[in-house]
């Protein structure tokens, strides 16, 4: 959230546009999950809000980073504590990735360092999962267990390969 109120406030309904593209159905924001979090970030001094007017002169609440909510966004978009984490359906939510979608708040070398690591986190997670692979269980794997592994396996790559491409990218256009 404060990554998407990095660059300009927004009110609620335009801060639910931005982020439910990117979301599957059951995973939209709504009102409950979406004014709270925000109170709560208030309340840790992450963003403020002012009441203005909108278009149809009904005033709303505009939400804006402080000072201290894009220390914290920045601390969390240079940190790596999360990139450990394997990937999940909350894409969007909370997901090392999700970092890609501001890596023009980086400079270049922190872009290239960033894409690094997360490449870095893909490959610890890759190795862990064939680890697993190479032992077995006694009994052999079931159907299921075969296709979970399966999926890991290539899920790991994939990201891998990703990323790859895209540091490819990044040092070619100087980025």
């Amino acid at each position: 959230m404060l990554g998407v109120l990095a660059n300009r406030p927004r009110h609620g309904y335009a801060l639910k546009q931005r982020l439910g593209p990117g979301l599957p159905v059951e995973h939209q924001i709504n009102d409950g999950v979406l004014y709270p979090l925000l109170a709560r970030l208030e309340r840790r001094g992450l963003v403020e809000s002012a009441t203005e007017a909108g278009l149809a002169g009904r005033p709303r609440r505009v939400y804006a980073v402080t000072e201290e909510g894009r220390a914290a966004f920045l601390a969390w978009l240079h940190g790596s504590g999360d990139e450990g984490e394997d990937l999940s359906y909350d894409l969007f939510i909370a997901q090392p990735l999700v970092k890609l979608f501001f890596v023009g708040e980086l400079t270049p070398a922190e872009r290239r360092r960033k894409l690094a690591s997360l490449a870095a986190a893909a490959r610890t997670r890759l190795a862990a999962v064939e680890q697993i692979e190479a032992t077995p269980p006694a009994e052999g794997w079931s159907d299921v267990g075969r296709a979970m592994l399966d999926l890991s396996l290539e899920q790991q790559r994939a990201t891998i390969a990703a990323l790859e491409r895209l540091g490819a990218r990044t040092a070619r256009a100087g980025a």
